[in-house]
């Protein structure tokens, strides 16, 4: 179970003041193993940690990344800092291109350049040129999609009054190119 960080700090500073563990472990309903890892490691209970497990908002991965890349703390001391765990940090390294993606297609210039990156890649800058293309790609792409809907339904009505049912056609998984002829396939 989660306590929180005045339960603990409660805990501890009643201890020092005199109470023993068994009679913190009765009065707060808290076991005794409980209270006595408290004890021996403050600094890993007593920090101000995130509440719940609220998911890290895009802008602070961002920002991990950015001190990761600045090269001034270690992994370990970035974690300490902000409170997240190793692990998250490792994940995030590797995870980097598509946070960055996600950053920059939110419309924020990305902030990180240069190539020091631990996984031996090398990461490009992007310009706001770039990105302006990236986004007139996804609209493009976009406006693709929806004329190949409404082309797939106009097809679809087609087959429903030639009394073809759209229902019983199977659509075929393979999208590369027909092998019959187009001969062959107005003949049926």
């Amino acid at each position: 179970m989660a306590y929180s960080l005045k339960t603990k700090k409660e805990v501890i500073n009643q201890i020092r003041q005199g109470m023993t563990i068994l009679e913190a472990s009765r009065m707060y309903n808290l076991s005794r193993q409980t209270i006595g890892n408290w004890l021996k490691h403050p600094d890993k209970h007593l920090c101000e940690t995130r509440i719940g497990r609220e998911p890290f908002d895009i802008e602070e991965k961002v920002e991990v990344l950015r001190l990761i890349e600045t090269g001034d703390l270690t992994h370990r001391q970035i974690a300490e800092l902000k409170h997240i765990n190793l692990y998250t940090i490792r994940n995030w390294i590797k995870d980097k291109n598509r946070i960055l993606a996600v950053y920059s297609s939110q419309g924020h210039l990305p902030m990180i350049t240069g190539s020091s990156n631990n996984s031996g890649e090398e990461t490009e800058t992007v310009s706001v040129a770039d990105d302006k293309d990236t986004k007139q790609h996804i609209r493009d792409l976009k406006n693709e999609n929806e004329f190949l809907k409404a082309k797939v339904a106009y097809l679809e009505a087609l087959m429903e009054i030639n009394g073809t049912p759209v229902a019983g056609f199977k659509k075929k998984s393979n999208t590369g190119p027909s092998t019959k002829s187009s001969e062959e396939a107005s003949e049926m």
